[in-house]
């Protein structure tokens, strides 16, 4: 395992809906990620290195390119998310609605936001903005979007240890 993610630091999510801090805390660790309102867990098209791979929902089955490496930035509550089987990061091109989330050599940082049902995964430039998996689709092959937060639950994920 690479040195750095050999670090085991835990951070308090923010929170939302008068939730206890016990039942928030996440660890940098290795996880998949599962949509609330689906099912489906974050996907890196075929594990693709390919800079604009795109991230999507998909049907789980344990590979590593369902698996997301959690590292917090230090800034706040600032994270990044790096997929084990690629190396890359989650990223996008813009904050706006719409925007495909894609894997990319350059990560965006995300903040997690706890709720009732699950986290909220807001951009950490513009927090109205979070990662929503498009039109609550359970198709295998939806993309991950960028879109205004609407408190749906295809915009909450859980956070499984891998």
């Amino acid at each position: 395992m690479h040195p750095l993610l050999q670090t085991h630091t835990t951070f308090t999510a923010l929170h939302t809906d008068n939730m206890s801090s016990n039942s928030n805390q996440i660890t940098e660790g290795t996880y998949t990620i599962k949509n609330v309102s689906t099912g489906t867990v974050m996907d890196l098209y075929d594990g693709l290195a390919a800079e604009g791979t795109q991230i999507q929902g998909f049907k789980g089955h344990g590979g590593d390119n369902q698996k997301w490496h959690l590292k917090y930035t230090g800034n706040g509550h600032s994270l990044t998310l790096q997929n084990v089987k690629s190396g890359t990061y989650l990223s996008f091109s813009a904050i706006k609605n719409s925007t495909r989330v894609v894997g990319s050599r350059t990560a965006r940082n995300i903040v997690l936001v706890s709720s009732k049902n699950g986290y909220v995964m807001e951009t950490a430039e513009k927090r109205e903005y979070v990662l929503d998996l498009k039109e609550s689709n359970p198709a295998n092959e939806t993309p991950v979007i960028i879109y205004n937060d609407n408190n749906t639950d295809n915009q909450k994920w859980h956070f499984i240890p891998a």
